[in-house]
């Protein structure tokens, strides 16, 4: 067992087991005599470096403390915002409709609670391109967007139900009830749109067949009901129709007012949120370990790789990167300026990892990129 792996390796090379000894302990010689030019380090630390070394371009305190406890962080930015509000100030009103929002949705009605888990999308690599367009998030703007969305809302409701309300007077005044319409749905139908229950507005078959040219009622009962549907059946249909149309064309813009009113509060709390946490970054000279992927991430994409060695110190010819299932999209595109440029000077990247072994996935791990890697559809191989 104890010489199982030398004997493996010897095979997969093609080599007798002295051989690769012999190579072995030859390489472990140059690495101690040469040590200065090998490292070993986690992507998180070497990312540290980097941004030490960028903390000028970056506007950072080069002396910064780097926070492992992300969580602590977001709980001082939230205790801060709390803190500093003010009675009928735009945030206190976006923080008030934000936590009735989350009750609304059977939330906790601790609302430190809620805040703590919409901020911890602000270390949520993913979420990178959605939060950049957060910048200058202003309450007030939110505020006045939401009160006119919800106006619109309110106005279209108002033409349903007067809509309704002519259909349903039209019909009784001529002593015409539910029960005389065939099982009563398009009666039914009628009395919904009146409802804010817009899941009830859109027509149904049997609304769709009277349109269509189909009777009110049923056949069986045609005798009866004739004398009082045909003095106002064309005046019905059209009013129906009209009902309808208004459904129809406003009924998609109405519902996705809906979807963002849900949403508009939670944006502008993490907005908030984000522009305390700065503050806390500021005030506390701390930078949270989750953030140095993206702080690095579009300064590297502006600088050529020779200015990238020049700032660490050193330039590296050979990548060993261990556990690839696990890294980030982030992090394996900071690393690719230097892989690439140790690949196109002679160099090599060797990439070891297991998809089967992926645990980091809530750290923005993504195996995806490892196995679009290995099968040549990564378009950095």
């Amino acid at each position: 067992k104890e010489y199982s792996m030398l004997f493996q390796l010897a095979e997969e090379l093609g080599l007798r087991p002295e051989k690769v000894s012999f190579r072995s302990r030859d390489i472990l010689t140059t690495i101690l005599h040469n040590y200065s030019a090998f490292s070993v380090s986690t992507i998180d630390k070497f990312t540290n470096r980097l941004i030490r070394s960028f903390a000028q371009d970056l506007k950072l305190n080069s002396n910064y403390e780097v926070e492992l406890d992300s969580g602590e962080m977001l709980s001082e930015a939230i205790d801060r915002m709390l803190a500093d509000l003010e009675e009928n100030s735009a945030t206190s009103q976006v923080l008030l409709e934000f936590v009735n929002t989350k009750l609304d949705e059977g939330k906790s009605p601790r609302p430190e609670q809620s805040l703590q888990e919409m901020g911890r999308n602000l270390f949520d690599e993913g979420a990178l391109p959605f939060l950049k367009r957060l910048k200058g998030f202003d309450s007030a703007k939110v505020m006045e967007s939401g009160n006119s969305l919800r106006k619109e809302q309110k106005q279209f409701e108002a033409i349903l139900k007067g809509q309704a309300s002519q259909l349903l007077d039209l019909v009784h005044s001529h002593g015409i009830d539910k029960m005389d319409f065939s099982r009563g749905t398009v009666y039914n139908y009628i009395t919904n749109l009146q409802s804010t229950d817009e899941t009830k507005w859109p027509p149904n078959a049997t609304v769709l067949k009277v349109l269509d040219g189909g009777p009110f009622y049923a056949a069986t009962k045609a005798k009866v009901l004739a004398a009082k549907f045909d003095p106002i059946d064309e005046k019905l249909r059209q009013g129906l129709a009209l009902a309808v149309q208004s459904v129809v064309e406003n009924y998609p813009r109405y519902h996705l007012i809906g979807k963002i009113l849900k949403d508009i509060y939670s944006l502008a709390t993490l907005a908030e949120i984000e522009t305390n946490l700065e503050l806390v970054k500021d005030e506390t000279n701390r930078l949270p370990i989750g953030e140095f992927n993206k702080l690095i991430s579009e300064k590297l994409d502006q600088e050529p790789t020779a200015y990238l060695f020049e700032k660490l110190g050193d330039r590296y010819h050979y990548f060993f990167v261990d556990e690839f299932q696990d890294t980030s999209v982030l992090q394996w595109k900071n690393l690719l300026p230097l892989v690439g440029n140790a690949m196109a000077s002679s160099g090599s990247v060797m990439i070891v990892g297991d998809g089967k072994q992926s645990i980091y996935r809530w750290r923005g791990g993504d195996v995806s990129q490892f196995v679009n890697l290995s099968n040549d559809t990564d378009p950095s191989n």
